[in-house]
């Protein structure tokens, strides 16, 4: 289910998103069509919230990867099957795409466990981290956020 977001100021629909959708960066942002400031409710802001430690974890993905690798074997294994209702035409279809969608699951899955593994996705959010920190630092985006209803830690509040 998707959310509707509207310009405090203007009203009008700036975008739509889905609640679980997480994004890292200034909670800051400036209406395209009004040019008023507002809170997006799909950032965080890493220096308030601390690291996300569910993006570290392997086993979702892990999860993904068999997913995916299945779909794709199921694709494959229906090569040169008869699909009862299928035009003959078309028997290729719905086996090459399982095998494409299972690829590129599984593909997307190994690519996470990889930077996980290997630490390059806890660099990312190391510099996430030391942009966000920079960001709250500055009293004048304190201020912002306090004057548009954010709750800002005590810490930050009075460097």
């Amino acid at each position: 289910m998707s959310i509707r977001f509207y310009c405090p100021a203007c009203q009008k629909e700036l975008f739509r998103y889905e609640y679980r959708m997480r994004k890292y960066g200034s909670i800051l942002r400036k209406c395209r069509k009004c040019g008023a400031d507002y809170i997006d409710p799909r950032y965080r802001e890493l220096a308030f919230d601390g690291m996300p430690k569910d993006e570290f974890n392997i086993i979702p993905y892990t999860v993904g990867l068999v997913i995916g690798g299945l779909i794709a074997w199921r694709g494959w294994a229906l090569f040169g099957k008869r699909q009862l209702g299928v035009p003959d035409a078309m028997q290729w279809l719905m086996p090459s795409t399982l095998l494409l969608i299972g690829a590129f699951l599984a593909i997307g899955m190994l690519y996470e466990i990889i930077t996980i593994k290997t630490g390059l996705k806890m660099k990312k959010f190391e510099k996430l981290m030391a942009e966000s920190r920079s960001r709250v630092s500055d009293i004048r985006y304190i201020h912002k956020l306090e004057q548009l209803g954010c709750e800002v830690p005590e810490m930050y509040r009075n460097p």
